[in-house]
This record gives structure tokens, C-alpha cells and sequence, in this order.
């Protein structure tokens, strides 16, 4: 939290080369920016090499300690001085500070699924299913207020200056139908590991004001269908479903509530919305982190999502 205040502040990097950070400032053109308070600044970095997947630590962060939290008010050990209340208390809120200065779309997405679907479950446990669903449009609208608020700046760039971003997400969407729609070959097997890239810098390289672009598709299906064929993405969807049924349609020694309400949302968007978790190394250990925390279980006693929520 500290290094992304600082980053945002002096608008480049701190030179902790060593931690990982990035090396960068805001005269690069590749670098992230966006509008703080009517200013264009680089958004935080922290020691990731890029803003989404700082965004990314920061939401698994929140989960994890989160969940402990609230594991700890149930067995009712949370104490008025407890230390590692405070602790905890303060590590979320820096996570929640970090979560804001990366600017991520993505995960803000996610967030605020996280928050509704935890409002939805109280209610229900409160007034039943039928008048949480009538009160459901006001839940949106309490939410929804002081989120926009915070990201009003980043999500009104996507009708000017960053407009180019969704443009630029359409051509790379374009690029994969037409490398698989080549041969069958390809839309069977794909064209190998890292072969979008290749693909995309000899025939569709995208044309900016200052140079040319070349990055993967933002969708972890389109580019697993690109290198790894229809194979490869029916592979993932089996596992994807599967995974769904293990966890959620048929849980067993299932406890970890918060921990399932704040990933479960983050991983849908990250997979439609991103590229980082297959393509960056620290992604994919991200990625390895969040499938392991949603099968992780804490508790021996057979639980499931539904006693949990009761």
C-alpha cells in the first residue's frame, strides 16, 4: 500500500528493482494512467508489472483475511483489544486502499459483485428469498453510489481518452476468429503455446498515433481457443464445470464463505475480462493461489455452502 501511494504520488517508479517493481513513469506511453482528480497519473503498480494483477493481490488479500475475520466472530473470539483484530482490521483496509489507487475495472466488477451477493445472503437469512428480492433494486442502488462515486473518473474515460482501450479489446477479439477460422487444424489444436502473439505481430499488429501494439486477446477462453484450439478450450470448460459442481451444487466440508463470495466473482470476470492469469508469471501463481483457496478446507466437520450460510 505504502509503494502504491508513493508511485502515485511522485507519478513513476521508486526504483525497488529488487522487489520486482517495474520500471517506468508517465511519459511512457504504455504505461497505465488515468485521471486522479482531474490529473493524469500513472495508476499503482506496487512490485507487479501491471496494475490489474497488484488489483488482483489485493482482492485475494481482502478474502482470505476477511474470511478469517469473520471465522473468528463466529466462534466469537474477536476481542475488544485483540491485537490481531486491529491487525487484520488495518491489513484489509490497506488492501481496500491499494484496491483503489490500481484503478482496475476488472476487479471493481468483481468487488461489487462480492458486496451485493454478500448483502443478497444476509437478507435472505434475515426476511427470506421473497422480500430480498423485492428490496434487490435498492441493494444495487446503496451499492452502487458509493462505488461510482470512487471510480466515476475511470469509468467515464471509457467514453474519452481511454475509449481506444475497448476498441483495441475488439480488434484483438477479431484477430482470434480469423487466425482459427484459417484452417481446421488450427480451431482444433490451435496454433501453440504463445502462437497469438505471433500471429498477431506478422499479420494484425494494431496501430496506434505512436506505435504498435501487440498483446493477447483479453479473454483467457479466446486465448486458450487460439493456441490451444477447441481442445484445449473444452478441456478448460470441463474443469471449469466440474470445479462448479464440487464446489457449489455439491459441496462437502465447505466453510470458507467469505473466501467463495469474493473469488468466485473476481475469477468470472479475470477469466472474460483479462489475460494475466495464463500469460504473466505472477498470474498464473495468482491464478494457482485462487483455485487452491476455493478448494482449500479449513474445517473437518461436513459442512456445506447451505449450513454455512444458515
Amino acid at each position: 500500500t505504502i509503494i502504491s501511494v508513493l508511485q502515485l504520488t511522485t507519478n513513476k517508479s521508486l526504483g525497488l528493482f529488487f522487489l520486482g517493481e517495474s520500471q517506468f513513469d508517465d511519459s511512457l506511453y504504455y504505461i497505465a494512467k488515468t485521471m486522479f482528480g482531474g490529473e493524469m497519473r500513472v495508476r499503482a503498480y506496487g512490485t507487479f508489472p501491471h496494475p490489474n494483477v497488484l488489483a488482483a493481490f489485493a482482492i485475494i488479500s481482502i478474502a482470505v483475511i476477511a474470511n478469517d475475520l469473520f471465522i473468528s466472530i463466529i466462534k466469537n473470539k474477536v476481542g475488544v483489544l485483540n491485537i490481531k483484530l486491529i491487525f487484520k482490521v488495518i491489513t484489509i483496509s490497506g488492501s481496500l486502499l491499494t484496491l483503489y489507487l490500481t484503478q482496475s475495472r476488472t476487479v471493481l466488477f468483481s468487488l461489487a459483485s462480492s458486496l451485493v451477493l454478500l448483502t443478497m445472503l444476509g437478507f435472505i437469512k434475515s426476511f427470506g428469498l421473497k422480500k430480498t428480492l423485492i428490496a434487490f433494486p435498492s441493494i444495487l442502488l446503496l451499492l452502487f453510489i458509493p462505488l461510482s462515486t470512487f471510480y466515476k473518473e475511470r469509468f467515464m474515460s471509457l467514453l474519452s481518452y481511454d475509449r481506444s482501450s475497448y476498441i483495441n479489446r475488439v480488434e484483438l477479439t477479431n484477430i482470434v476468429f480469423e487466425s482459427i477460422a484459417k484452417d481446421r487444424v488450427t480451431l482444433i489444436f490451435g496454433m501453440g503455446p504463445g502462437g497469438f502473439l505471433e500471429y498477431h505481430s506478422i499479420n494484425n499488429p494494431i496501430k496506434t498515433s505512436f506505435t504498435f501494439i501487440i498483446e493477447p486477446v483479453h479473454n483467457v477462453f479466446l486465448l486458450i481457443l487460439s493456441e490451444f484450439g477447441f481442445i484445449g478450450l473444452l478441456i478448460l470448460i470441463v474443469y471449469i464445470i466440474n470445479f462448479i459442481i464440487k464446489i457449489f451444487i455439491k459441496p462437502k466440508d465447505f466453510k470458507e464463505l467469505i473466501i467463495f463470495v469474493f473469488l468466485t466473482p473476481y475469477l468470472f470476470f479475470a477469466l472474460n475480462l483479462d489475460h494475466y492469469l495464463i500469460t504473466l508469471k505472477q498470474g498464473v501463481g495468482l491464478f494457482a493461489i485462487v483455485i487452491s483457496l476455493l478448494h482449500y478446507n479449513k474445517y473437518k466437520d461436513n459442512k456445506t455452502l447451505k449450513d454455512c450460510i444458515n
